[in-house]
């Protein structure tokens, strides 16, 4: 029994990851496929006959392999799954943004329609998972892919994220600390020559990313006079005095996304800040008609988008 889930939880891994690299519409390299996986050029040739011989997968000489019409739709649906997932973890259970995919990446084996359809409708059908990746309908269509790699950027330009690729925790992790995230404005500085990084303004801080992560970000280029009208992303404690945000983002330790949770900082509410004590520490807030005090290290982990 248990090799048989070991099997068919490879076959979703493969096919997934196929997807998620393009393989539904250009032929993805043996060699990159096992390097997304972590495992050797090799076991990923023998998986890929393998799929191959179930009619999942097209493998082309010299080109890469690509997803057949079926091996697409299972693809479609496990990728379903895992956003579903992702969504419930960081929108329900206010876990960590950058945590989400590789925790939703082990319950979307164990998943089944009947549950994946639930949680669907328990989380009112969303479109995009909080990465910004669109989530697959039932039929296994959905929205393409919008926006150009931050790593294409023009130096001077400005752009508002729209999805964050997937990747690795630790590359998740990264980006969430320096405010990469989807709904973020920022405008390149610099490009370093040679490949080097790129020097971005994010929430009027300098931040640096490499140049294979900045490929994993999409973003839509904005002018200034747009960027002027788009919602302002910032953490909440920069939340000015008087003005109101909605929460978009919880960061921080477990236990502090359990404390907020239980302050009624959760994604979607409305939070106003009243007052900043004379040193700066703490920052007295209003959400759901109760005030509460955060010190500003705490608040830094909270994400919000100021309300005009």
């Amino acid at each position: 029994m248990r090799t048989h889930a070991s099997t068919q939880e490879s076959t979703e891994m493969y096919l997934k990851t196929m997807a998620e690299l393009g393989g539904k519409d250009t032929p993805v390299p043996i060699a990159q496929l096992a390097e997304r996986l972590e495992v050797s050029p090799v076991s990923a040739n023998e998986m890929v006959k393998r799929l191959e011989t179930q009619s999942l997968v097209q493998h082309e000489r010299y080109k890469g392999v690509m997803l057949t019409p079926a091996g697409a739709q299972i693809a479609a649906s496990i990728i379903r799954r895992q956003r579903l997932w992702a969504s419930f973890l960081v929108d329900q259970l206010q876990l960590n943004w950058a945590g989400a995919y590789e925790m939703s990446c082990r319950l979307e084996h164990a998943t089944s329609t009947v549950v994946t359809e639930a949680l669907a409708a328990y989380l009112g059908y969303p479109t995009h998972c909080p990465h910004g990746n669109p989530i697959p309908a039932v039929d296994g269509s959905f929205e393409p892919l919008h926006g150009l790699p931050l790593s294409e950027l023009a130096v001077g330009q400005m752009a508002l994220i729209k999805t964050i690729l997937p990747t690795t925790t630790e590359v998740f992790a990264h980006l969430q600390s320096r405010h990469l995230l989807p709904g973020t404005t920022l405008k390149l500085l610099a490009v370093d020559p040679l490949e080097g990084p790129l020097t971005l303004q994010v929430d009027g801080q300098e931040a640096t990313v490499g140049r294979n992560v900045a490929a994993l970000i999409l973003v839509e280029p904005v002018d200034p006079a747009q960027a002027a009208t788009q919602p302002q992303a910032l953490s909440l404690d920069q939340l000015p005095p008087g003005r109101e945000g909605r929460i978009t983002q919880v960061g921080g330790s477990h236990a502090l996304r359990r404390r907020y949770m239980e302050m009624g900082l959760v994604r979607g509410e409305t939070i106003r800040t009243e007052r900043i004590a004379p040193l700066g520490d703490p920052i007295e807030f209003t959400v759901k008609g109760y005030h509460l005090s955060l010190r500003r290290t705490d608040a830094r982990h909270v994400r919000v988008l100021l309300e005009s």
